[in-house]
């Protein structure tokens, strides 16, 4: 009801509106998958993309609405609408030292580029490369000051929404059809997306760097657990096969748990170099059991760290190459449960990005991300290409080499997504 309502409210504010800023994309997709050699998953899509976003005046209001469709002749499970951005913005007092917001928003809580411990606001789809998901808009009312080199922000998110996590066809899947989702916390609604969220943040400008602090308290949509809260224990593994027997047969469902959040993230730029921080702390509310095809499971609180730098290089043709190295660690908890739960828990990134900084804005991205735990291969290899064409056409190329043998009977970590080797093609037009 409460989104019907803020729906309602912007469409009269548009009819209001003095006049509208129109921008968006067309793009064709082309997408293939090694072949797997299994008939009930899909090896290639071809899709068409769209984003729409609208950008006006009201009343000294800032309106933003952002849309974004695809839909895939070849692999449905990628058919997808979502809204980016629906938001009014106001800044108000006698220097607009004040911000009020309403509406959908996407959040950019971070520093770092590939792995990021503190951007956990948004929901997104999973249909996509790990380390650059889509983010659906998060529902919140958001309250500011500003200071001389600094601000404080207020927000509440009265709403949950679960993530986008393609179904069983999907290689970037599960490798199941996933149910509707369940909040697990200490109400009678678990499964109602109506939860109370907050979130407090303070964010410093200094000249020799940036940084920001946060205490969040939410639904962590980063690492839900797919099992069943319905199971019995059958140590004997004679009534179903395996210990944890699921009332209903079924370990496809995502249990969403809430969690307390206290994180902060920094930037110090020194000459060519930029040197990045993250840490998050986390300590959720319940630690109800899940039964899973592993076993029993549950949420631990932990504490996730991310550091990066970045150096820039400029060569005598003018082009310019940017590396970047990134490293991300979970900390708090034993290696066998973060490899279970986490894509990335002791990982380090090593790319760069290069720019011919030509006419067409041409780019060359390329890395690779590996994980240096005793005992495990696991890496993933990146590269795309981008460039404009004639006016308001853009190409992009891209592939992903992943290096992860299966070493349980449970894939776990990068091995859920081994030999998904992928290759993607795109055409866009933007308006």
């Amino acid at each position: 009801m409460m989104t019907k309502r803020l729906f309602l409210l912007i469409f009269i504010f548009s009819f209001n509106a003095s006049s509208f800023e129109t921008t968006g994309m067309v793009s064709l997709e082309n997408r293939y998958f090694k072949n797997d050699d299994n008939l009930s998953t899909k090896d290639q899509g071809l899709a068409v993309a769209s984003r729409l976003t609208l950008k006006s005046d009201f009343f000294g209001a800032d309106f933003t609405a952002s849309v974004k469709t695809r839909v895939d002749q070849l692999d449905l499970t990628r058919n997808i609408s979502f809204i980016e951005e629906l938001k009014l913005e106001k800044t108000f007092g006698d220097e607009d030292d004040y911000f009020f917001g309403l509406g959908f928003e996407k959040f950019n809580w971070r520093s770092t580029e590939v792995f990021s411990a503190v951007d956990i606001i948004n929901s997104r789809n999973y249909d996509g490369a790990l380390e650059d998901t889509e983010k659906f808009g998060e529902l919140s009312v958001s309250f500011r000051k500003y200071f001389e080199s600094s601000n404080l922000s207020i927000f509440l998110f009265p709403r949950t929404k679960e993530n986008y996590i393609p179904g069983g066809a999907s290689r970037l899947g599960v490798g199941v059809d996933i149910q509707d989702s369940y909040f697990v916390n200490d109400s009678e609604t678990e499964s109602d997306e109506k939860q109370t969220q907050f979130a407090i943040k303070y964010d410093q400008f200094s000249n020799w760097g940036d940084w920001s602090l946060f205490f969040t308290q939410h639904f962590d949509r980063q690492t839900p657990i797919f099992g069943n809260r319905n199971y019995i224990v059958d140590p004997t593994r004679t009534v179903c096969g395996i210990e944890i027997c699921p009332l209903d047969g079924t370990f496809n469902t995502p249990y969403y748990y809430e969690v307390k959040d206290l994180g902060g993230y920094v930037t110090i730029p020194w000459e060519k170099w930029i040197f990045k921080g993250e840490f998050l702390k986390r300590d959720f509310s319940e630690d109800t059991k899940i039964g899973t095809f592993t076993g029993e499971d549950t949420q631990k609180d932990y504490q996730q760290l991310t550091t990066g730098f970045e150096y820039l290089y400029s060569f005598e043709s003018g082009h310019d190459l940017r590396i970047i190295g990134e490293y991300s660690r979970t900390l708090g908890v034993d290696d066998a449960y973060s490899r279970r739960r986490f894509i990335f828990q002791n990982d380090i990134y090593l790319g760069g990005q290069y720019l011919l900084n030509n006419s067409d804005d041409t780019t060359v991205d390329f890395g690779f991300i590996k994980d240096i735990s005793s005992g495990v291969t696991e890496s993933i290899y990146l590269f795309s290409y981008e460039s404009r064409l004639n006016k308001g056409w853009k190409i992009n190329a891209s592939i992903r080499y992943i290096d992860a043998e299966k070493t349980t009977d449970y894939p776990q970590g990068l091995e859920i997504f081994e030999d998904d080797h992928q290759g993607q093609l795109s055409l866009s037009y933007y308006f």
